[in-house]
């Protein structure tokens, strides 16, 4: 390829492109700078489940922290369920959700990764990023370190966030393990309170304390397990509960596939994620266009004259207006891939779990862990699929006291994420 001379003439014409450029990124800038800022470090837990608890004592950072919260409220997606008193509380949903929320409240990294997440959103931020994808893709100054950080990501063994790909995947890994034990831990209270053997009761819940306390602390553990007493006490289970023909082999695949499918089609976190991959969808004639545009803008970067160079300039417009080039985007792509798949993962093992436990439960004959495991199947799978997958086995009708009840999210409607159902709630407030 001949190499090109930039004249004073072409100099002046890329300077003016560049100018244009900066001057658009700038007033980008402006744009989003009138809009709400994110949370801070201190209450960037709230940018996923809930929000930090304020300890200061100067009213001037109380009232920081309050504008904080509230910004952080207004970034949240809108819950896919809808509240309402009339409907039933799920006990089991709510006593799991209260725990998840208190084990976010003290999960320290979570609390880094969230103030991370808040840092790459800010407008200034933004525009850095864009400023480096821009230089990238004149200068190449990254070299190998794309392909070198997506083979991280694929085999999980990138620890830090630069970007807010990554730290929107650290955080969420967090998030799912921490649903994933509490579930775990809640899931083997109950199988110890339904034990008809003392030892093996108190072995049960004694592990199970152990497996929270690291999570919510020794105190809330205690109150979560005697939240789990009283509704214990509420349940009415019919006897015929127990008389069920155990699964087969097909049976049990069949209806693991049912609730993987149900919740993968309604889980907000998937929902979330499928979105924004789905901004990298275009059109057949979109993408024809755009081979065809790119093409002769390539052809026409050869030509030894101020077209070449009115080419580049051109080409370099359009693949920073369309969101950078092809090799950002795969590796953004990759981030949103990883997240899918751990989310999957996690519904995958709950699904399992419920299962599982559910039939040991019936084989056992422990009313505590059938109960328990019946509302997971139902919260996963919404009322219809739960009533396909336990069409042979009778309900049970579980309750807590109204007084103890505020609100919970309708069972008619799709099954929410802990991630997202406990969004709404108000900084001071634990409960749905």
């Amino acid at each position: 390829m001949q190499m090109v001379s930039l004249s004073p003439q072409k100099l002046r014409i890329a300077i003016a492109i560049l100018t244009l450029f900066a001057a658009s990124c700038a007033a980008v800038y402006s744009a989003d700078s009138d809009e709400p800022a994110p949370a801070s470090a201190q209450d960037s837990v709230s940018t996923e489940h809930s929000h930090s608890k304020h300890h200061s004592t100067h009213a001037d950072g109380s009232k920081r922290e309050r504008e904080h919260d509230q910004r952080a409220l207004a970034e949240r997606p809108p819950l896919k369920a809808t509240v309402t008193a009339e409907a039933k509380p799920d006990p089991v949903r709510e006593q799991i959700d209260q725990v998840i929320l208190q084990a976010l409240d003290n999960h320290e990294e979570l609390k880094v990764y969230s103030a991370r997440v808040s840092k790459y959103k800010r407008p200034h931020q933004r525009l850095i990023a864009l400023t480096r994808d821009a230089l990238n893709y004149v200068m190449f100054y990254r070299g190998e370190s794309a392909s070198n950080e997506a083979r991280k990501v694929i085999l999980e063994e990138q620890k830090d966030s630069k970007s807010d790909a990554s730290a929107q995947l650290h955080r969420q890994k967090v998030i799912d393990q921490t649903e994933l034990a509490v579930t775990t831990n809640m899931m083997q209270i109950a199988s110890g309170l339904g034990s008809t053997d003392p030892d093996v009761r108190q072995q049960e819940i004694s592990q199970a304390l152990s497996g929270l306390k690291p999570l919510i602390g020794e105190e809330a553990a205690q109150q979560a397990l005697a939240r789990m007493e009283e509704w214990a006490k509420g349940l009415q289970l019919d006897e015929g509960a127990y008389h069920q023909r155990p699964w087969s082999i097909a049976d049990k695949r069949t209806k693991l596939q049912q609730i993987a499918q149900g919740t993968l089609s309604t889980d907000p976190v998937i929902d979330e994620i499928k979105e924004s991959v789905h901004k990298f969808y275009h059109s057949k004639l979109y993408l024809t266009a755009s081979r065809t545009v790119h093409s002769a803008l390539g052809i026409g970067c050869l030509t030894p004259t101020i077209v070449g160079t009115a080419c580049q300039v051109v080409q370099f417009g359009i693949v920073m207006a369309t969101g950078g080039s092809e090799e950002d985007k795969l590796l953004r792509e990759i981030y949103l891939d990883k997240r899918l798949e751990d989310r999957s993962q996690v519904i995958n093992e709950k699904a399992h779990m419920a299962l599982d436990n559910y039939q040991l439960s019936v084989l056992q004959k422990n009313p505590i862990l059938l109960s328990f495991c019946e509302s997971m199947i139902r919260q996963m799978a919404g009322p219809d699929g739960a009533q396909a997958i336990l069409s042979n086995a009778p309900t049970t009708d579980a309750s807590i006291p109204q007084k103890d009840a505020k609100s919970s999210l309708n069972t008619d409607t799709k099954p929410e994420s802990p991630t997202h159902a406990l969004t709404e709630r108000e900084p001071a407030d634990s409960t749905l």
